[in-house]
């Protein structure tokens, strides 16, 4: 038996449709970010990965954003400032995301193209 490095031979990707934030990618990590989403690269790369159930976390805490205090708000805010949505339309794209994903993988690819 050995434990030596292999490639994928087949790897397969289907995208769903188009969630918006045209041209807004810094400003949606800025957001993944400030809901404690922890995701893989630099806040300009156009593909990222983000573990399941960090982006459900994150996507609890959006929708309980209206009891959260001023202090915890303020980062989130200053996120949807810049990517000018609403709470509830963030919640709803998100929600989408979430849902159109891969079930079966622990991870989540989002790209922008």
């Amino acid at each position: 038996m050995g434990h030596r490095l292999h490639v994928a031979k087949k790897y397969e990707i289907e995208y769903s449709s188009s969630f918006g934030f045209n041209y807004k990618v810094v400003e949606f990590h800025n957001l993944l970010t400030a809901l404690g989403i922890y995701y893989n690269g630099d806040s300009w790369n156009d593909d990222v990965e983000v573990n399941r159930e960090d982006f459900i976390h994150g996507l609890e805490e959006l929708k309980s954003y209206g009891s959260l205090d001023a202090g915890e708000r303020t980062e989130i805010d200053k996120a949807l400032r810049e990517l000018g949505e609403p709470v509830e339309g963030i919640i709803e794209i998100m929600e989408r995301i979430l849902n159109e994903s891969d079930q079966e993988n622990e991870y989540m690819l989002l790209s922008f193209f």
